[in-house]
Parts: C-alpha cells; sequence; structure tokens
C-alpha cells in the first residue's frame, strides 16, 4: 500500500481549497453584482487571532471606487500585493457600503483562487523536469501561500456576512477554513465565529469520564443556604 506524506495531503487541501467551480473558463469580470444586503451591523470589529490590527490606510472610497476597470487594475498579481490588498479590504470593512463590499471581497476571492491554479499548474509542469526541480518547489510553497491567504479572506467574507445578518451565507466558508487548517490562527477564528452564531457548542472544561453522568446541579437557593 503506497504511503501518503503529511506534505502531500496538505498541499492536495490547499489546491482543492483554491479551486473554485468555473476556475477554467478564466478569471471573473471584476465587479459582477452580489445578493442585495440589508444594513450594515454598527458594532466595532472584533480582531481575530493571529489579524494584524488595522492600521491608517485609503480610506473605503478609495479602495473600492473607481468601478469595474479600477476594481479590475487593483489585481494583484503576486503574494505580496495580495497581501496588501486583503489588509486594505479588512481596514475598510465596516466603512464600506455593504453592496460594493461584497462585490469587492468576491472578485479579490475568485482572482486568488485564479492564481492558485495557475501557480498550480506551472509547478506540475516544472516537477516533470530534472532542471526546473528548484523552481519548482518555489512555485508550489507559492501556492500554498496564497491558499493560506485565501482563507483568510474567506473569513474576513464570514464576518462581513454576520455583521449583515446573513449567517446561513457564513457558515460553510467558515466549516471549510476549520477542516483546511484547524489548528492555525485563522482556523481558530473560524471556529470561534462558529460559536459565536451558534452552530457550535463550547466544549465542557473538564469532562467526567465516558458514560459517567452529570453531577446534579445545585438551585441558587440551595447554595445560598449552604453558606
Amino acid at each position: 500500500m503506497k504511503r501518503v506524506f503529511l506534505p502531500s495531503l496538505l498541499l492536495l487541501s490547499t489546491v482543492l481549497f483554491c479551486t473554485r467551480p468555473g476556475a477554467a473558463q478564466g478569471p471573473p469580470l471584476p465587479g459582477s453584482g452580489g445578493a442585495p444586503l440589508v444594513d450594515a451591523m454598527t458594532r466595532p470589529s472584533v480582531p481575530t487571532p493571529g489579524a494584524a490590527a488595522p492600521v491608517p490606510g485609503p480610506s473605503a472610497q478609495q479602495v473600492l471606487g473607481g468601478g469595474s476597470g479600477a476594481n479590475y487594475r487593483r489585481l494583484p498579481l503576486n503574494y505580496q500585493n495580495a497581501a496588501i490588498r486583503l489588509e486594505e479590504l479588512r481596514n475598510i470593512m465596516i466603512t464600506a457600503k455593504p453592496k460594493d463590499f461584497q462585490d469587492t471581497i468576491s472578485d479579490y476571492l475568485d482572482w486568488l483562487a485564479d492564481m492558485c491554479d495557475a501557480h498550480w499548474k506551472i509547478y506540475q509542469a516544472f516537477a516533470k523536469v530534472d532542471s526546473m526541480k528548484a523552481q519548482a518547489e518555489t512555485e508550489k510553497q507559492t501556492t500554498l501561500k496564497l491558499g493560506s491567504l485565501k482563507r483568510q479572506a474567506l473569513l474576513l467574507k464570514a464576518e462581513f456576512l454576520i455583521r449583515n445578518n446573513r449567517q446561513p451565507e457564513a457558515l460553510q466558508p467558515l466549516v471549510d477554513i476549520v477542516v483546511a487548517e484547524p489548528k492555525t490562527a485563522t482556523g481558530e477564528a473560524a471556529y470561534s465565529m462558529l460559536k459565536q452564531i451558534g452552530f457550535s457548542e463550547e466544549a465542557a472544561l473538564n469532562p467526567g469520564p465516558a458514560g459517567a453522568l452529570p453531577a446534579p446541579s445545585r438551585s441558587i437557593a440551595a447554595v445560598g443556604s449552604a453558606k
């Protein structure tokens, strides 16, 4: 029986996570419409574990404005620029118009999927050539980094959906993130959101032995009379 090593499973998981239906048809036209949104919730944003704290940067109008043509020109061509773009979106998520943010984050996620797919194809081609093994490894690592960035963007989109009272739509991306990387800060933040919306329950701090019945709870009156 052929052994499957963990790095191979991680790479396969990243590639599958990056791939989206219809990716073979080429990158989507930025600015495609999304479902109507309700007014954004006004409570302050809660930083997720591992996420960088918001820093002063371009305004929501500067990040989102300009129409589909401007959005197309803002699409990143490498991991570094993609990370900067994600930070810009994270900083303006609360102040942006919901419809504009929905369109922009969706275009960004679609583009990241296309970038993952392109780097994966290059990796597969280079892996077959002995003289290109080192470059193939570089392309593989880029695929992994972009996959991680895409999950961070999905986490941001899920937070946006929850803030707009669209919890059912946030469920699937949150589950996908947790399954893909349960031990990272992104995965832990996604699972925390699942608990916040009531989908997952908090684990007991000191679970008893298997099959043991829970101890009977004491009423407030009984606790008071025992003092």
